[in-house]
């Protein structure tokens, strides 16, 4: 069954992923306001992962109003969701802090903090984000070895992405 058909059965996760399809622009146009939609709806039914994104829109005005004050209030649950283990929530939030779409802008040390948390609960994309900041040294130090153990968990978790800058570094270290 199709995102937008369990979307419709009101299947909350379904929601969420398409909020962020729309948000992202990921097989399908950029829309925003219906981003946020979907986000709203899914956040409604007890969703904690829209809750970053919905601080987000609301912190740059996307798909809707800027309002600083919702924005703060939705990062905070935001925050307590990241606490509480969720590693979605801990890579949307190290990705949003790392490109300024929260109160206060872009925090390096804040994104890579939730980063690492997402990292080591096993989300492939923090881990595979996570080694591309340790090999530019961008927000965190340089470090290739760390980066490379990420990029090895991150394979190993199914990241074709990962798996090729793998690749990559093996024919230029040969």
């Amino acid at each position: 069954m199709r995102l937008e058909a369990l979307a419709s059965q009101g299947v909350h996760k379904a929601e969420t992923l398409l909020g962020i399809a729309y948000f992202c622009g990921t097989g399908t146009d950029a829309d925003y306001a219906i981003s946020r939609g979907y986000f709203e709806s899914a956040a409604a039914g007890g969703e904690s992962e829209p809750l970053v994104y919905l601080a987000w829109m609301n912190c740059l005005g996307m798909g809707g109003e800027c309002d600083m004050a919702k924005a703060e209030e939705l990062l905070r649950g935001s925050i307590e969701a990241a606490d509480s283990g969720d590693c979605n929530v801990q890579y949307a939030l190290g990705m949003a802090y790392y490109l300024g779409g929260v109160p206060g802008g872009r925090d390096l040390p804040k994104s890579s903090y939730y980063l690492e948390r997402a990292a080591m609960n096993d989300h492939r994309d923090a881990q595979c984000f996570l080694a591309s900041m340790y090999l530019r040294g961008d927000g965190v130090p340089c470090d290739p070895a760390k980066a490379r153990f990420l990029l090895e968990r991150a394979a190993g978790n199914g990241s074709a992405e990962a798996a090729a800058m793998l690749r990559a570094q093996a024919s230029e270290e040969a």
